[in-house]
């Protein structure tokens, strides 16, 4: 007979699963995910299970660059099997998977280290709430969340002695993406700080070791394998545009970092010109963090340790886009804040703290996790797009499409599978089981162009475009969408010769 409190974490698995589906797999299915990423990455799958390279054809410029000058992922070789079960939607799925088996994972470790029955339960389904998963899910797939819901294993493997299992996380979390790499050198030094520096002896032999590989990996694949996979085009210099503050190269950047400590310091809270509108979006990550179960993190500095690249990752950057809280950019907080929470409750357990002051602190934090989360989603403040349509379940919005969806896919299913064509974004995850695949009005040399538009009268006739004349329309609609106000065309033209 199952024990009480596995019964009742298989029903907050089973539950969170629903719901992250009802997020995730309903936007796919209303056309609101998009060319970058879910359609570059299911071009990506397409393409290795098909035992290709995979060149990213959906470029705003419309060059064409090997998946992984632009994505050093490796871990996204492993998904191309799951492309011939699950179609379009493989990726999602599997980023569901590893939402859940994070949760199972940091489960693990509190059982490990509190010992309590219940307490644990808690700590899963406060680690559900963090808004990190959520903004992740409304915002299509990407390999960092796959990444992150593997560190509570890491660490659960770590003070359970399981080296090989370890070693396994490691790698999968250091094929996932190439910045992860460098997240491993200080995820490995926050739990050597956590276990005490009088262990030295050990971390030679273990540890350390591990801590170079993975600082040495994040330096060739940053530094010498994308720039040559690249090629010289300009999706190589991504990362020195993004902290071009600090240098024009890879080596001055960090030499700046480093260097001129009160500038990096203040940039953690301010643009640099403070004039920017999305100036206040920093003291909005904060502010979540903290409302989220960061005040753990004061309990346990260690875990901020942790967290060091992340903060200059986001905060750093000229791109504004990655200073708040929306899309995948906070989920690496998720796993870290996590684990906090379970130093903290440990930490009362060895103290002889009153079990109903552990639950009570546990209740707490809860609490202001689902505060915090319920107030954002409202605000729609998790969104990219400052809308709540991709993520709020408790509007109509999130349920109700802009066109009929048998309607649509019956005339997406008229285009061959093996034509090259140039796509809206919307449609592009949807039709990304190709080779070639622009994302419009970039055409090149598609034979079709599929276009959904949200206005009636903003609807570009590609014969207007130089390399656009010679296109013959062949399948139109329009619907009235949900709201009775927007009209949405949608439309596939074929070329002539």
């Amino acid at each position: 007979m199952l024990k009480k409190e596995n019964v009742i974490l298989f029903y907050i698995l089973a539950v969170f699963g629903i719901v992250f589906g009802l997020v995730s797999l309903v936007n796919h299915y209303e056309f609101r995910t998009y060319a970058l990423d879910l359609g570059m990455f299911n071009q990506a799958v397409y393409s290795f299970a098909h035992l290709k390279l995979n060149y990213f054809t959906l470029a705003i410029d419309g060059s064409s660059v090997n998946y992984f000058a632009d994505h050093f992922s490796l871990i996204t070789v492993l998904y191309a099997p799951f492309y011939y079960l699950l179609g379009t939607y493989t990726l999602l799925i599997i980023q569901i998977l590893a939402i859940l088996f994070g949760g199972v994972g940091l489960y693990l470790l509190a059982r490990h280290e509190i010992g309590s029955k219940y307490l644990p339960l808690l700590v899963i389904f406060q680690f559900f709430g963090i808004w990190g998963i959520w903004s992740a899910l409304a915002f299509d797939f990407h390999n960092n969340v796959v990444a992150a819901m593997l560190v509570p294993w890491l660490a659960f493997c770590y003070v359970a002695g399981r080296k090989k299992l370890f070693i396994l996380f490691f790698l999968l979390i250091l094929i996932s993406k190439e910045n992860m790499a460098l997240w491993l050198v200080f995820i490995i030094l926050g739990l050597m700080l956590r276990r005490g520096l009088s262990h030295w002896r050990s971390f030679v032999r273990f540890e350390i070791p591990l801590l170079a590989a993975a600082a040495l990996y994040f330096a060739v694949v940053i530094g010498a394998i994308m720039p040559a996979l690249a090629n010289g085009n300009a999706v190589s210099s991504i990362l020195v545009h993004r902290y071009a503050e600090f240098g024009n190269s890879r080596a001055a950047i960090a030499e700046n970092i480093i260097l001129k400590p009160q500038k990096t310091f203040s940039l953690l809270f301010r643009p640099l010109h403070p004039d920017n509108e999305h100036g206040d979006d920093k003291y909005g990550l904060h502010a979540m963090v903290l409302a989220s179960g960061g005040l753990t993190l004061l309990v346990a500095p260690s875990f901020l340790v942790m967290l060091i690249p992340i903060y200059l990752q986001k905060m750093l950057t000229v791109d504004p886009t990655l200073w708040g809280i929306a899309g995948q950019y906070s989920i690496e907080f998720v796993p870290v804040i996590g684990l906090a929470l379970v130093a903290l409750l440990a930490k009362l357990k060895r103290k002889k703290i009153a079990a109903r002051w552990q639950y009570a602190a546990a209740l707490i934090i809860i609490l202001m996790t689902y505060g915090s989360l319920s107030y954002t989603i409202a605000n729609g403040k998790l969104t990219m797009w400052k809308n709540d349509d991709n993520i709020n379940l408790f509007t109509s919005n999130h349920w109700q499409p802009s066109v009929i969806i048998p309607v649509v896919n019956s005339y997406l299913d008229s285009v061959p599978p093996d034509a090259a064509i140039s796509v809206t974004s919307s449609l592009a995850p949807h039709l990304a089981f190709r080779d070639k695949l622009y994302l419009y009005p970039v055409i090149k040399d598609a034979r079709y162009l599929v276009l959904m538009q949200d206005r009636l009268d903003n609807f570009i006739d590609p014969k207007l475009l130089p390399d656009g004349r010679n296109f013959n329309l062949i399948a139109h609609a329009v619907f009235l969408g949900p709201d009775k106000t927007h009209v949405y065309q949608f439309a596939i033209f074929k070329r002539s010769y």
